[in-house]
């Protein structure tokens, strides 16, 4: 006779294992594994993260750009605007994307809050 599945998993046979992070046991995810709710607000948080960091880059960039560029000959002045325009938002979406790759693999290393509790 077949043993009854010990897992919530729509397959049978499958094996649940708990989150990484909160314990929740999940079908379907490789031992320290993050579940889907986890995974989610680390995305959140990062992309948080990416963006303000971003933002803030971006900003300095374009002031170093507009205080730079006002010794530019006025008949290249629209062209160097233009150009510093497109140079500030290709750094955002760049820096970005690289700012909350940094984040994710940070956020997914510090300790779960599991493990910073006191063992009894």
């Amino acid at each position: 006779m077949l043993r009854p599945p010990n897992s919530p998993a729509p397959w049978p046979g499958a094996s649940s294992h708990p989150c990484a992070r909160c314990g929740e046991p999940t079908a379907g995810i490789l031992p320290g594994d993050l579940c889907a709710a986890c995974t989610g607000l680390l995305e959140r948080r990062a992309s948080r993260l990416g963006r303000w960091t971003a933002l803030g880059t971006s900003l300095a960039l374009a002031v170093y750009l507009a205080l730079t560029l006002r010794a530019v000959a006025p008949a290249w002045a629209g062209t160097a605007r233009t150009l510093a325009l497109v140079a500030v938002g290709a750094w955002y979406l760049l820096t970005y994307r690289i700012a909350k790759q940094v984040a994710l693999q940070w956020l997914r290393e510090q300790r779960s809050p599991r493990s910073a509790r006191p063992s009894s």
